[in-house]
């Protein structure tokens, strides 16, 4: 089976210009053959295009970075919560739905998009990653189902508990 590949290789003439090269190959080892070419002009190099930073970003941009903050936090504290919980039945699989959070909202950090798989999920219900060393930074962040449930169930059950003044007046 023929491989394919894809390489890129940024370069700069001067202090204010730069270009993308990308080119896809195809075929065996010493035998590639070329599928496609371009050749792009950019505004900045990858790097700084693609950098993590905060300033310029929209609201969209902080509401998922406070999101995937706020998921993995609560995923955390009831993950935590639930180690020690004494008597609770089936611990290791409350530990496990706790653990992972559900439907993903990924956010290309460079150019805004957002993408949503309903069918993904994640450790602690978040994620951040990179393509390559230039490449965008993504954020994703999840429903930490496990977590807010677990959390809710734990909250009922404390609501229901008499307190110790409720047991002295039942014995007395």
């Amino acid at each position: 089976r023929p491989r394919t590949a894809t390489v890129a290789a940024e370069y700069s003439f001067g202090e204010k210009q730069w270009l993308v090269v990308t080119a896809q190959l195809t075929g065996e080892p010493n035998a590639y053959r070329i599928l496609s070419f371009n050749v792009e002009r950019l505004s900045a190099p990858l790097s700084q295009m693609h950098a993590f930073t905060l300033s310029g970003k929209s609201a969209i941009h902080y509401l998922f970075l406070f999101a995937a903050v706020a998921a993995v936090l609560v995923s955390l504290f009831a993950f935590v919560r639930c180690t020690r919980t004494k008597g609770l039945r089936r611990k290791w699989l409350w530990l496990l739905f706790i653990a992972f959070g559900f439907v993903s909202f990924t956010i290309n950090w460079s150019s805004g998009a957002v993408r949503i798989n309903p069918l993904a999920f994640n450790l602690l219900s978040a994620a951040v990653m990179r393509n390559g060393w230039v490449g965008p930074w993504m954020l994703t962040f999840c429903i930490p189902v496990g977590a807010i449930w677990f959390l809710l169930r734990q909250r009922g059950a404390a609501q229901t508990m008499p307190t110790s003044q409720d047991q002295e007046r039942s014995h007395v």
